[in-house]
């Protein structure tokens, strides 16, 4: 009876390496997925376009206030 393996793995496999920007945002996601991190939700992509265009007028403002 051959005890060998069934296959050998000539290379070791290599997980993939990410820059620090990637790492951060998978952190980021699993902690959103375990709920470590809340996310807010919309009723309608209106509703959320809405918010994006206000807070694109908040940031406006506070740059001119700063000129």
């Amino acid at each position: 009876m051959n005890k060998s393996k069934p296959f050998t793995l000539k290379n070791k496999v290599r997980l993939p390496r990410y820059n620090k920007e990637t790492e951060q945002a998978m952190q980021e996601t699993r902690e959103i997925l375990s709920g470590k991190i809340e996310t807010k939700s919309y009723n309608s992509a209106r509703e959320l376009f809405d918010e994006l265009d206000s807070e694109s007028l908040r940031n406006i403002s506070h740059q001119e206030q700063k000129l």
